[in-house]
């Protein structure tokens, strides 16, 4: 047997339904334009692989880096929209298209060669919060370990390589002029 519901009854179930679903939708910022994300990219890399930084005694600059920068404009807010080339994110950081397919035969364990990627550094970036004045983001970054091999840039080496890594939590807060500024660094994770 169905109970009728009083109409103030059944108005008080729509106000708390409609709180309940409108709050969320409100909580959400707008994600930050493209040219705000690429300006946060450039600080997440100038901060965690500058220049002159080595992984595995190979100087990042000799590595190169791929970036991952379909999934991090996903990540951003921007899932499913028109594919963007890397250079329409205006980089100032010198990086290559990458996607999580290099990493196809890379694992920890040194099963595979990781030939697609090489000597080089895959990055992906993500918001962990963001608003248009404050981002707290994840970075993953990984690059092959390949023991005793000697660096020859340009060749991709034979034989088995170790993915290593690490993973990073950065907060920023966004300048009057746009730029993004470190404010700390959380934990951060290594892989060996």
């Amino acid at each position: 047997m169905v109970i009728p519901l009083r109409p103030m009854y059944m108005n008080l179930l729509c106000v708390i339904a409609a709180c309940a679903f409108a709050y969320p939708l409100r909580a959400q910022p707008a994600p930050l334009d493209r040219a705000a994300v690429s300006l946060l990219v450039d600080a997440v890399l100038d901060e965690l692989l500058p220049e002159g930084k080595r992984l595995s005694r190979v100087p990042i600059a000799q590595r190169g880096i791929f970036f991952d920068h379909e999934r991090t404009l996903a990540a951003f807010g921007y899932p499913g929209a028109p594919p963007l080339p890397l250079s329409g994110l205006r980089l100032r950081a010198t990086v290559n298209p990458g996607s999580e397919t290099l990493l196809d035969d890379c694992d920890q364990l040194m099963r595979g060669p990781c030939n697609q990627l090489g000597w080089a550094v895959y990055v992906r970036i993500a918001p962990v919060s963001v608003t248009p004045s404050e981002a707290r983001v994840h970075a993953s970054i990984v690059w092959p370990e390949r023991g005793s091999t000697v660096f020859e840039e340009g060749v991709v080496p034979s034989g088995r390589a170790g993915l290593v890594g690490f993973t990073a939590d950065l907060y920023f807060a966004r300048l009057a002029d746009g730029s993004w500024k470190l404010v700390k660094q959380g934990p951060t994770a290594v892989s060996e």
